[in-house]
């Protein structure tokens, strides 16, 4: 055998028993380590129990957060509601007002149109009668019952 195979060999060897050993020594250490730092049982129980409770809470608190929202919500939507109807009353009466107003100022027009319309007829129907009066002014007895017809004619048209 060659001095180097040997070399080599004694060296695997002493690798192969060295990393056992080594091996042995890390896993022991880390084993301590972990079994020093280990909660038992009634640590995790209690840490569950703890995280239990927690979400309890937190599940109550979130439903009466949720409620006081909804209700909050309600409440918006209500005044909102309120808002639109009184201003929909507003407008309804706003409109009704001017409605009622337009229509005074239409009758008010249409009243003075008869008005004058009447007037007018009453002129024209007064200067006819001016024009007939004229045309048989001959007749002494008639001319003086055509000037007091026209006389009170005058009288009752205006």
């Amino acid at each position: 055998m060659s001095t180097s195979l040997v070399v080599g060999f004694a060296f695997l060897v002493g690798f192969i028993l060295s990393y056992k050993s080594l091996k042995k020594a890390i896993k022991s250490a880390l084993n301590n380590k972990r079994n020093s730092s280990k909660l038992t049982n009634e640590e995790v129980e209690k840490f569950r129990k703890d995280m239990l409770e927690y979400y309890r809470e937190s599940s109550k608190k979130y439903k009466k957060l949720d409620a006081e929202v909804n209700k909050m919500m309600k409440e918006a939507l209500d005044r909102a509601d309120s808002i639109i109807k009184h201003n929909r009353q507003q407008l309804d009466q706003t409109l009704d007002e001017n409605a009622r107003s337009n229509l005074k100022k239409i009758t008010d027009q249409v009243e003075k149109a008869i008005g004058d319309l009447q007037a007018n007829a009453a002129s024209v129907a007064a200067n006819a009668v001016k024009k007939i009066m004229q045309e048989h002014k001959d007749d002494k007895r008639n001319s003086e019952v055509i000037s007091s017809f026209s006389r009170d004619l005058n009288k009752k048209l205006h």
